[in-house]
């Protein structure tokens, strides 16, 4: 056996390896892809925006004072 049969044996092997790792690295890279497609996609749904947020407790805390000063315009 010559040392180029053994070169090719050699390369052939190692690049059948590197193209396994790059269809398992091309397979993840999609899966993830998937994620966030998904993600981004149910987000709105699930989560509420921090301006929102702020606008409602802003409401809740208003709607509470003037309970508050009712409240203590009764005892007096």
């Amino acid at each position: 056996m010559e040392l180029s049969d053994v070169v090719l044996a050699l390369v052939s092997i190692i690049s059948t390896g590197l193209m396994a790792v790059m269809k398992s690295i091309t397979k993840d890279v999609k899966e993830l892809e998937d994620r966030m497609t998904s993600c981004q996609t149910s987000l709105p749904k699930d989560f509420v925006m921090k301006d929102d947020y702020k606008d409602d407790i802003k409401e809740i805390k208003t709607m509470l004072g003037k309970l508050f000063d009712k409240v203590e315009g009764k005892q007096e």
